[in-house]
């Protein structure tokens, strides 16, 4: 069951935060641009995948990126 939260999903105490991106490597805009701000680390990983892969390999996969807990920790607040 999915359920709908407005909310700031920065302020989560949920240990995941999924995220919708394309494939060719520019968060400039809405969430990505957020996420890419606040968690430059999540971007420079994006993105080396974006420069490396084939853009159409990349479709339907997933990139999990673990923040360290430190960071995660002073950016909740």
């Amino acid at each position: 069951m999915i359920k709908h939260v407005k909310a700031d999903i920065f302020t989560t105490d949920r240990d995941i935060i999924v995220h919708q991106v394309n494939c060719y490597g520019v968060m400039g805009a809405g969430l990505a641009k957020q996420v890419k701000e606040k968690y430059p680390d999540v971007y420079d990983i994006y993105k080396t995948l974006c420069n490396t892969v084939v853009p159409e390999v990349l479709l339907g996969t997933t990139l999990m990126v673990q923040i360290n807990a430190a960071l995660e920790d002073s950016n909740r607040k």
